[in-house]
């Protein structure tokens, strides 16, 4: 896949004003640390992007 991302998180799942999901906002480049307490939170690392759908979409997750 070319243009899979690595080490990428969604911080956000954006809707229009009926609920429905138009995107997503996320940070590519992300380095999650074990080291830090919530990583969810106090983590700031990446480069923050909307990606905004088209006709559809999927959600899924994984790692190596």
């Amino acid at each position: 896949m070319e243009n899979s991302k690595k080490e990428t998180k969604c911080d956000e799942i954006i809707k229009n004003d009926k609920g429905e999901v138009v995107g997503i906002e996320v940070r590519e480049n992300y380095r999650f640390d074990r080291n830090l307490k919530n990583d969810d939170r106090e983590n700031k690392t990446g480069i923050k992007k909307k990606i905004l759908r088209k006709n559809g979409g999927s959600f899924c997750y994984g790692w190596i």
